[in-house]
């Protein structure tokens, strides 16, 4: 119920922006949103909760997310452009060598693009910082980096599968997926799940 209450905030705040201005604070928020949730272990959240803490992150995104997220939408659809001049116009061993390049670079920047909201709603830093985190994270949890491309490959044929899946739950259920993802395998300080303890547990002497 908090996915789909999570999904129609999106959607709704998206429209109060415009799209335009209000589809990134959208995403911002939803990722915030999941963050408070896996931190105070929250799942029995009301829909009247979720929606309170994803309307007060949204206001506070309406400048910051803008100015991550279009670049970052700017960076693929160049790198989309490219890949298909290539791939329509050179051919040969360089069109199809550049044409990998390019492959392994979009698709780097979709793991960069998924991590990096989750480092910057959980510091109190700049878009810049969080970039940079984003890129030692990406490299130094290479389990994390592999789940979070595993996710990202599931989603896309899940919703080429069941498109009705994108229309109940839409981008709600992935960004939870990856915050999930980092929670458990991140090890971003201050988030992350609980470690079994190594104690031993005593157990009562058996009586005579």
């Amino acid at each position: 119920m908090n996915i789909f209450v999570v999904n129609l905030a999106i959607l709704v705040h998206s429209f109060l922006g415009l799209v335009v201005v209000g589809w990134f604070p959208s995403v911002a928020a939803a990722y915030g949103t999941w963050r408070h949730w896996f931190r105070e272990s929250a799942p029995q959240w009301t829909a009247r909760e979720t929606w309170a803490t994803f309307h007060h992150l949204w206001r506070g995104e309406l400048g910051a997310a803008n100015l991550l997220g279009w670049p970052l939408t700017l960076a693929g659809a160049l790198l989309v452009l490219e890949l298909r001049l290539m791939t329509h116009e050179v051919a040969g061993a360089s069109g199809a060598a550049t044409g990998g390049a390019l492959t392994v670079i979009l698709f780097a920047l979709v793991l960069f693009a998924m991590l990096v909201w989750v480092v910057r709603a959980h510091f109190d830093q700049t878009s810049w910082w969080a970039a940079r985190t984003t890129v030692q994270m990406l490299l130094a949890r290479p389990i994390c980096s592999l789940m979070l491309a595993v996710l990202g490959l599931i989603t896309l044929w899940t919703w080429s599968q069941w498109p009705g899946l994108l229309v109940v739950f839409g981008a709600a259920l992935p960004i939870f997926l990856v915050t999930a993802i980092v929670y458990y395998l991140g090890g971003l300080p201050g988030f992350g799940a609980p470690r079994p303890s190594r104690v031993t547990p005593h157990h009562p002497k058996e009586s005579s």
